[in-house]
């Protein structure tokens, strides 16, 4: 049975009146506001009625009952079924869900009957008592602000010893993957589930500061007008971050964004394009930064070659300057004095037309080769995407290539010149997106 009136409105909200009544605290007006907070509007006049009429015998004067617990619906076999099944997920098993009550029911269906698209065959050993040990000792240090310390395997497979703090644990749907977002004295990075080699909980705890600033989160509001498909972006691009929409009128939405500040560079780049499809509202300091960086990017170009070119600057693949950071700590050497804040491969250069609907397409990017000749600082990379239109443009890029730094003289048109050595290849996710004008 899929449905069962003792789990519609009625029940449910019959069942908050008796546990007021059970309790001794019911009046007349607590059952209004119940009736209003939990049912339909005509059942302010209908359900008292009843109850007080005796038609439903549940309470006696003065707004008393005859039941002497409060009532409570049990779970149906298909609830249970679908419970069980959740529990056989081995991702639910890291966290030690009771199973108890449940030993004997048939689960609705199993782990194996669920196909999978679009994710990547290589994710995390869920089920491995190594990797369980290792995600739990994570979960606990978070739980109670306390440090790890770390054996990690990183990408040219050598064992490296880190202390850290977990600031969250993430799971990415399409990688399969759990990371461990974490920091250590004013540093943060990225550490990829699979790959911590053992870790223990350390006595050293969290001061307050550390505390407010690490778990504190800024918020954005921005306005949202929804053509070119932009809200659909807009959920898949903010997709990781604690967020809140609504619709203000027909295609106008607000949007409420929560980040940490280490990702407000990001925030700024992905805000901004969505060109005039995003309107920041607040805070002042963040609209200030957008305004900052349209009058950078106008200065580079003339009025006329603006309106030859378009409004785009350059178009390319983006990918996260924290988790590149990471990646690519034990490559770097003597990084140049001028960090790039966004890095990313350059697809085009002042395109005449874009397809804006193509913006926030996932591409994957792999990482063969480093150089740094003292004026240029960058990577060689490979890049691959499912989108036709995007491989295309892929395919025209004779040197694929990130910059990462230059000297006080360094062109970022000229990293693609350098010799690069090869290194253990890596792979980092980017996102089509475009730098406007």
């Amino acid at each position: 049975m899929l449905f069962s009136e003792i789990y519609g409105s009625y029940y449910n909200t019959v069942g908050k009146i008796i546990s007021e009544a059970v309790k001794g605290s019911l009046t007349d007006k607590k059952m209004f506001e119940i009736i209003t907070r939990n049912a339909f509007s005509e059942s302010s006049v209908s359900i008292p009625q009843h109850l007080k009429d005796t038609s439903w015998p549940l309470l006696t004067e003065n707004n008393k009952t005859v039941l002497k617990s409060s009532p409570a619906a049990p779970l149906s076999h298909l609830q249970k079924s679908w419970l069980k099944s959740i529990l056989l997920d081995p991702r639910i098993k890291l966290f030690s869900p009771e199973i108890k009550g449940l030993e004997n029911v048939k689960p609705l269906y199993n782990p194996e009957d669920i196909v999978y698209f679009d994710k990547y065959t290589d994710g995390d050993s869920f089920s491995d008592p190594e990797y369980i040990n290792n995600f739990q000792t994570a979960l606990r240090a978070f739980r109670s602000d306390k440090a790890l310390k770390i054996e990690y395997i990183d990408r040219r497979e050598k064992t490296i010893s880190l202390k850290c703090f977990v600031k969250n644990l993430e799971y990415s749907l399409k990688d399969d993957k759990f990371r461990v977002n974490a920091f250590y004295q004013g540093e943060s990075f990225t550490l990829n589930m699979n790959r911590i080699k053992s870790c223990e909980e350390l006595e050293d705890e969290l001061s307050e500061n550390q505390r407010i600033s690490q778990r504190a989160k800024k918020e954005v509001v921005l306005q949202l007008t929804d053509e070119r498909n932009s809200l659909e972006r807009a959920m898949i691009h903010f997709s990781h971050l604690e967020k809140e929409a609504r619709q203000t009128e027909q295609n106008r939405y607000t949007i409420k964004l929560k980040y940490y500040q280490e990702d407000e560079t990001e925030m700024l780049i992905r805000v901004l394009s969505f060109g005039p499809m995003i309107k920041v509202i607040s805070p002042e300091d963040f609209a200030e930064k957008i305004k900052s960086r349209l009058f950078a990017q106008k200065a580079l170009t003339t009025p006329e070659e603006s309106s030859k070119k378009g409004k785009y600057i350059y178009v390319g693949c983006f990918v996260n300057k924290h988790e590149l950071n990471v990646l690519t700590k034990n490559i770097r050497k003597n990084p140049l004095p001028q960090a790039i804040e966004n890095p990313h491969i350059t697809f085009q250069y002042k395109p005449s037309t874009v397809d804006e609907g193509l913006f926030g397409a996932k591409i994957q990017v792999k990482v063969t080769g480093y150089c740094n000749n003292g004026t240029n600082e960058g990577l060689l990379v490979e890049l691959f995407s499912h989108n036709k239109e995007i491989s295309d443009m892929i395919n025209r890029i004779k040197t694929p290539h990130i910059t990462l730094s230059l000297s006080d003289n360094g062109k970022a048109v000229d990293t693609r010149l350098l010799k690069f050595s090869p290194i253990t290849p890596f792979f980092i996710e980017g996102v089509f997106e475009g730098v406007h004008y």
